[in-house]
């Protein structure tokens, strides 16, 4: 198994059940314990702005945390360090991201998981109902915050959800208003309900005291918000499962018996063989184009590289339902609203609502400068709130991009290129779906303003994949239902690299499923 994300522990997670011995190879960078002692001590007082003041100081990574789409774990840049040296820096503007970190993104995302639908997966090449007992096998050790409602007649629960986080008062409010018109809504196609969020060992908390719900979106989270780090830990106690950090794969040959890797390892970098007898790739959407690119010798070919259209817009809240504020309520998204598209495609559409939290003032104060005192004192006022929405289209509905990867010195691999296509027309798709929720929403009070939509950057949200496809009868370059390239029979891909669309509700629950699927249904080979 390459790589010790949320797809990989998944996969291990399969076929450790099945009796397979698995030996995980991961970069495996981890947070500074400096770093984590100085956030454990300074949280002892309970004050929000002591912590955030020192995450914000700029001792364990160049990026400035207040960057929401390069997001820092602890104020620390470990989780991308080193992960885009591979990626060609004069390629078209994007953000996607990297990390050779020990649970990968997953130290960084904002938890929240959703399935896929039925209707959102129809192009995939498995038959209904395939993913459903394997979304049941990740929630059984991923657990999940949220309450049913009328999301659930559409994204259903596969086990018991934990009592969800608490709520602020502004969302309180939000939510109530939306459920007033929830039969009216519902029968437009747009549902509503409480965010569903992807908790760690450390939800509910023994000790609140260590526990600073409105700074998880900074990236501090203590244990409570899910990683796929802890799940590494809890698969060392199986007798059949190794785990070597400290080894970067360059790529890979099969033989007639299995398959060789070959992995870089220790501080001289020295290039080593090991064997085994499949090999599981879950190193993340570039990573893996780089390793299969470069075992294959299948340079400067250009590859699709599908994304969920990411956007983002302000929503207001007029004349509010008084209710009782809790300061300390969770920082992620509270408030998922799903959109049935009315058009041919039936597409479902995705938008997390947040309150207005001191990280996404800074974000504001760093984008809009003098203009940031004015919106916050405009979100102070008692007659509106103020909240941050970001929004997903599906890939079918967003503009594809291009991956490939130039031909390096001596013949090996190069570096990742992307090429990305204007927004033009999926900004317009999202411009449309805004305007259809505000028809239906302002009578409760509540305006999207989309004439601030932005959704200028590509790959943002890193709701990314499909660079090697699933296909019934794959051509080149694209993969069998068991996540193995044409030609290959011992190497499967199981991260979002194999996706041949990607949905517009939350990636990652979807992405787990599949790999923890491919993993099993391999072990019948």
């Amino acid at each position: 198994m390459v790589g010790s994300g949320p797809s990989g522990v998944a996969a291990a997670h399969a076929l450790l059940a099945q009796g397979t011995t698995v030996c995980m190879l991961d970069v495996g960078l981890t947070l500074e314990p400096e770093r984590r002692q100085q956030v454990a001590a300074t949280a002892t007082t309970g004050k929000v702005a002591d912590v955030r003041a020192l995450i914000n100081d700029g001792a364990f990574g160049s990026t400035g945390s207040t960057n929401s789409y390069r997001k820092l774990a602890y104020g620390s840049d470990f989780v991308y360090r080193g992960a885009d040296a591979f990626v060609d820096c004069r390629s078209s503007h994007h953000e996607i991201h990297s990390s050779f970190a020990l649970g990968g993104l997953s130290n960084v995302w904002g938890g929240a998981a959703m399935p896929f639908t039925e209707d959102d997966i129809r192009d995939w090449p498995l038959a209904p109902g395939a993913l459903e007992p394997h979304f049941r096998a990740v929630q059984s050790f991923m657990r999940l915050a949220g309450s049913t409602d009328t999301l659930a007649e559409h994204f259903p629960f596969f086990a018991e959800p934990l009592h969800p986080l608490d709520l602020s008062g502004e969302a309180t409010a939000l939510l109530a208003a939306l459920d007033s018109r929830k039969e009216e809504l519902a029968h437009e196609g747009i549902y509503s309900g409480r965010s569903r969020i992807a908790v760690g060992s450390s939800f509910p908390p023994e000790d609140s005291s260590s526990i600073l719900p409105e700074l998880f979106i900074d990236g501090v989270g203590n244990g409570a918000v899910f990683s796929a780090a802890e799940v590494v830990d809890e698969l060392k106690h199986y007798p059949g499962f190794e785990y070597i950090p400290g080894a970067t794969v360059t790529g890979f040959e099969e033989t007639a018996v299995g398959v060789r890797v070959i992995v870089r390892r220790g501080k001289d970098d020295k290039e080593q063989i090991l064997e085994g007898s499949r090999l599981f790739l879950a190193a993340g959407v570039m990573a893996t184009a780089r390793i299969v690119l470069s075992s294959l010798h299948a340079y400067e070919r250009d590859l699709p590289l599908r994304q969920s259209l990411h956007f983002t817009l302000p929503v207001l809240h007029l004349f509010p339902t008084l209710t009782s504020s809790r300061k300390d309520a969770c920082s992620l998204a509270e408030i998922f609203i799903a959109l049935r598209n009315t058009d041919e495609t039936r597409y479902w559409s995705f938008l997390s609502l947040y309150h207005l939290s001191g990280f996404f003032m800074n974000i504001i104060r760093e984008r809009y400068g003098p203009l940031a005192a004015g919106i916050g004192a405009l979100a102070k006022s008692p007659l509106l709130d103020l909240f941050i929405c970001q929004g997903y289209l599906h890939s079918t509905l967003s503009p594809e991009m291009t991956l490939n990867m130039s031909r390096g010195a001596g013949g090996l691999g190069g570096k990742i290129r992307v090429t990305a296509r204007p927004h033009g027309e999926g900004e317009m798709k999202a411009r449309r779906l805004i305007r259809r929720l505000s028809k239906k929403v302002w009578r409760s009070g509540i305006f999207p303003i989309g004439a601030a939509l932005n959704a200028d950057t590509p790959g943002r949200g890193n709701h990314v994949g499909g660079t090697f496809p699933m296909s019934d009868q794959p051509g080149h370059l694209e993969c069998d239902t068991l996540g193995r390239p044409k030609g290959l029979s011992k190497v499967h891909i199981v991260d979002a690299s194999v996706l041949p669309s990607i949905p517009a509700t939350t990636i990652t629950f979807g992405v787990m499923a599949n790999a923890h699927r491919i993993a099993k249904e391999s072990c019948t080979l």
